[in-house]
Order: C-alpha cells, then sequence, then structure tokens
C-alpha cells in the first residue's frame, strides 16, 4: 500500500511531512503581517529568522518589509517551493 503525502489543503497530524503544493501567500499572512512587522520595527530588528518558513511566502513579505530575513524549513516541498519563488 502506498501512501500518498498530504497536501497543505488536506493537512493531518499524521501525515509524515506537510507537503506544500503552493509557493502563494496564506490568508493568515494579511492577518499576522502588520502586527508583526510593527513588533519588529518596535524592538529594532534588522535580522529576522523565520523557523517553519514553509514555502516562503511570509520570509517573502518580511523581506519586502526591509527585513534581512533567513528561512529555516524541514518540510523537502516547503523548500522547493521557497527556492522556486525566491532563489536569491
Amino acid at each position: 500500500m502506498q501512501v500518498k503525502p498530504r497536501t497543505d489543503a488536506e493537512f493531518s497530524v499524521r501525515s509524515d511531512e506537510f507537503v506544500w503544493d503552493s509557493d502563494q501567500s496564506t490568508a493568515i499572512h494579511a492577518l499576522v503581517e502588520r502586527p508583526i512587522v510593527d513588533r519588529l520595527r518596535r524592538h529594532g530588528a534588522k535580522q529576522v529568522l523565520d523557523l517553519g518558513s514553509g514555502n516562503g511566502a511570509f520570509s517573502g513579505l518580511l523581506k519586502s518589509a526591509g527585513f534581512d530575513v533567513t528561512g529555516l524549513e524541514h518540510s523537502r516541498s516547503g523548500v522547493v517551493a521557497a527556492q522556486r519563488r525566491f532563489p536569491d
């Protein structure tokens, strides 16, 4: 029996790996971007380590806001999506 990895639309905690099938921002990014950026600026942050950066979409938003961002992701599909969208 072959088990198909779940996509972000079908995610389950039983999945061995969260499979990213999109390199786009999600709805939650629109809700959390401004408060996070504001807090980082209030604290004088210049560099951000995005742990569990997924497909890199939120890291990209932070980079667009002027931060030097490093993303760290365990999921192979997330790394592939992030590298495709942000080759540098």
